[in-house]
């Protein structure tokens, strides 16, 4: 039986890829699902519907709503990448990570609008990743049946 060993690209770009746009979609989403009840509310009053969509994006409930989306999204890669890769789950998954932050900073859709948000996004996300990788090897690992001796 022949292992592959080297290093698979595919699954970097499209953990990377995941990471990166999926959250984007989802609060593209959620803001214009929002704009949307809040027009149909006011009647087309644009002036109300950009006031509530900017309250909605600042506030700390779209904050956690986005940080456990990203803590979901990297757990679900994290684990996707574990179980593809043999032994080298945490640089691929750390490769992806960081393609993602590149990608979504060269394109300004970072997880939040300040320093501190951003950073937290991607600390919960890189734990989410970690937490994936782990929960894939400790579904994979060999279960040593201890024999009861008589």
């Amino acid at each position: 039986m022949e292992q592959n060993n080297g290093f698979k690209w595919l699954t970097v770009v499209w953990a990377s890829a995941v990471l990166c746009f999926v959250p984007w979609i989802v609060k593209l989403i959620l803001a214009n699902g929002y704009a949307l009840y809040v027009g149909i509310q006011t009647r087309g009053e644009r002036e109300v519907i950009g006031e509530r969509l900017d309250a909605m994006l600042e506030s700390n409930g779209f904050l956690f709503i986005t940080l456990g989306m990203l803590a979901l999204i990297g757990l679900w890669q994290g684990y996707a990448v574990a179980k593809k890769t043999n032994g080298m789950a945490f640089v691929h998954i750390g490769v992806a990570l960081v393609i993602a932050l590149v990608v979504q900073s060269a394109l300004g859709i970072t997880p939040g609008d300040t320093v501190p948000q951003i950073a937290i996004g991607w600390i919960v996300a890189i734990f989410g990743a970690v937490a994936g990788v782990f929960a894939a090897r400790r579904q994979t690992a060999p279960v040593q049946v201890q024999q009861a001796s008589s």
